[in-house]
């Protein structure tokens, strides 16, 4: 058992090591992470955190692999998880969500700070989001089909494609979000 805990403890103790840094440099000032774009759920601190995290990721990719390369990887990773969620391997189906989670961040970022920013790239980005969205619920579909939890997992496999449906029925309409 100590063999199945033990790397995700490490991970979270390393997580927690540097969100204390990061909480250090915060308060001293030593980040320039003020302007990072957010969502209202973790708001601009955690925001800046997690951009803190992948920040040296980010630098040693940045003009070295395509924007579009980096989405296609998390399309893939997404995937994946769909094929491990179904079969029942929930820990790797979670691993693997969490690293494309990661490069669906740095995607967005390399475009951005590499100056690559294209209406093609950003075209690719949002439906690769959407079929990487469907593939992992398809997965947890296959994984609950006897279980009353199917119906969570089909609720938010229509809220995800009704989010998208939304915004872009009120943006043919004129109607700003």
């Amino acid at each position: 058992m100590l063999n199945s805990v033990l790397p995700p403890l490490i991970l979270l103790a390393a997580f927690l090591a540097a969100f204390a840094g990061y909480c250090v440099l915060r308060a001293l000032g030593k980040t320039k992470l003020d302007q990072v774009k957010h969502d209202r759920v973790f708001g601009p601190f955690l925001a800046g955190y997690v951009i803190w995290l992948v920040g040296p990721l980010e630098r040693r990719l940045i003009g070295r692999v395509s924007p579009n390369v980096v989405t296609v990887i998390s399309l893939l990773m997404c995937a994946a998880t769909g094929a491990a969620a179904g079969v029942g391997a929930l820990g790797a189906a979670a691993w693997l969500y969490g690293g494309a989670g990661i490069l669906d961040i740095l995607d967005g970022r390399l475009a951005r700070l590499g100056n690559k920013q294209t209406p093609a790239g950003a075209l690719l980005d949002s439906v690769s989001d959407r079929w990487g969205e469907l593939f992992v619920f398809a997965g947890y579909t296959w994984f609950l089909r006897e279980s009353p939890w199917l119906l969570a997992v089909l609720g938010a496999f229509g809220g995800s494609v009704m989010v998208s449906y939304t915004r872009a029925r009120a943006e043919g309409l004129g109607v700003a979000l």
